[in-house]
This record gives C-alpha cells, structure tokens and sequence, in this order.
C-alpha cells in the first residue's frame, strides 16, 4: 500500500507540470475494472486527470484487451508482467471530441510506470 501511495504522489506532483490535478481523486469503481487487477512483475497506474464531460469515458486497454474505462479524476493500479505491452486509450461515443491512441511501453520486474489521461490523449509521467 506504501508502494501505491508513493506512485500515486508522484504522479500528483509530476502532474503539475502540464494540467492541474483534481482535488478530489477516487479510485475506478470495480464495475468498470476488467483486467490486469492482479499484482504483478511491474506496476503501471493510470491517472484521468483531466474532466472531458460527464458523459465521456476513456476506455483504456493493455494489449488488445480492455482494462478499465475512467472518468475525470480517478485513478487505477494494474499489473504487467516484464516485457513489451501495448497500450490503448479511446474515447467513448458520448465525447464531444473523438481520439484513439496506442503507445508501446516496455517494463522491467519491480518497475513503476505513471501514464496520465488528459484532453492530448495517454502521456507518460517520468518518475
């Protein structure tokens, strides 16, 4: 728990660079988690910082398979095993501005990654 904290934090205060953060974060209720909830080699948390609309979600999935769909201001933990996945982010229909991104990560064991969901789409967040 000390572990997702720390990641957590980093990725609040890394966040401030580029948009503000919400005051307020909850966690993805676990009706929208899918996959990849499981501990694992390395840790990837995905944080929706940005509001895009009440009624627009991004769905978010690792290698071809959907992990969570995320609304402004929450945040998830998975977990991936080492090597190369693929990561996808989409908007849901209801979104004023449609976008799909995919990006390539590569992870080693005991790794941490921050990807953060904002109106550009998935950014990686260094630690």
């Amino acid at each position: 728990m000390k572990y997702v904290t720390f990641l957590l934090t980093l990725a609040l205060i890394a966040g401030c660079k580029t948009a503000p953060v919400p005051e307020e974060i909850t966690t993805v209720p676990q009706e929208r988690l899918w996959g990849f909830t499981k501990t694992s080699d390395s840790h990837l948390v995905i944080l929706a910082a940005t509001l895009l609309g009440n009624d627009c979600a991004i769905r978010i999935s690792i290698d071809e398979k959907p992990a969570a769909d995320f609304f402004g201001a929450e945040v998830a933990h998975f977990g991936l095993t080492f090597g190369s996945h693929s990561l996808s982010a989409r908007t849901s229909e209801g979104c004023s501005r449609q976008w799909t991104q995919e990006i390539r990560v590569s992870v080693k064991a005991g790794d941490g990654l921050i990807m953060r969901i904002d109106k550009a789409g998935l950014i990686r967040t260094e630690l």
